[in-house]
């Protein structure tokens, strides 16, 4: 009820205020209600001044200085191929393997000899090394260095060690006979040199070496392998003025290397080293 009063007082003020426009200023009044309603309704909307947005300043990327690695140096070594030795003719004439040598071994020795070259299984890695227990097995100790190689990264000190003596035994004497098995060995020591041990036999086997070449075959002009890796050897334990010796020694001798630097690079190199160990 009350709202309904309200309306009808309205709409007396909206009639009232057209007779007095019509009679004050002779506006049509249709046009003076419709200016009065859209005062009364429409909100007037007041722009805001514009204000330019200030551009926003991307900070500077920080610059990360990578440390500059220092450089590797490649250890120099020779080819260490796995089927290096495979073609070498390592004995003149035909061998009579020993019976007993089965028998030799340790009980440790036994097992792990049987299961690279009597067994067959996963650990037999090459078909061709085949050892017979109480049988002839002059054939498997004629090849066994051919293909010593390939079992450089399983078989223990022990039995390589073993099978070295055997083989040099079989050789009679012979310095050619056993310059080859020497190099075979070393090469099997050398491959596993993290260990101490198979690094101190193959400097071992590779003094033995160059001892023949030293005397019964009086080497010169040729590629040794002893002279080499001898020579890398002392130089990795420190021992600069016998590695140059040595260095020396097979300057004289004529004999070659096949590493990138040869044996002038070496000479270059070890004196550098004594130099700065003074």
């Amino acid at each position: 009820m009350l709202i309904l009063k309200l309306v009808l007082i309205l709409i007396w003020t909206l009639v009232g205020a057209f007779l007095f426009s019509k009679l004050i200023f002779g506006k049509d009044a249709a046009e003076w209600l419709v200016e009065q309603w859209k005062a009364l309704t429409v909100k007037k909307v007041v722009a805001k001044p514009f204000v330019k947005a200030k551009p926003v300043v991307q900070p500077k990327p920080v610059e990360v200085v990578k440390p500059t690695p220092k450089p590797v140096v490649k250890e120099e070594k020779e080819e260490e191929e796995e089927d290096a030795m495979a073609n070498v003719q390592i004995f003149k004439k035909k061998i009579k393997a020993r019976a007993t040598f089965y028998e030799s071994l340790t009980d440790a020795q036994k097992a792990e000899f049987r299961s690279y070259f009597v067994d067959e299984g996963k650990d037999k890695l090459v078909k061709e090394l085949t050892y017979t227990l109480k049988g002839n097995n002059d054939a498997f100790f004629e090849r066994v260095f051919n293909y010593i190689f390939a079992f450089r990264k399983v078989i223990s000190l022990g039995l390589l060690t073993k099978l070295t003596e055997e083989l040099l035994s079989l050789s009679e004497g012979d310095a050619d006979v056993q310059t080859i098995l020497f190099e075979a060995a070393i090469r099997v020591a050398y491959a596993r040199r993290k260990a101490v041990q198979f690094l101190d036999q193959a400097e071992a086997w590779s003094k033995e070496d160059v001892t023949l070449h030293q005397t019964k075959l009086n080497t010169k002009g040729k590629i040794v392998y002893s002279f080499t890796r001898l020579a890398i050897i002392l130089e990795k334990k420190g021992q600069f003025k016998e590695a140059l010796a040595l260095v020396e020694e097979s300057k004289s001798r004529n004999l070659k290397e096949k590493t990138k630097t040869g044996l002038e690079g070496r000479k270059a190199r070890l004196l550098k080293k004594l130099a700065k160990k003074a």
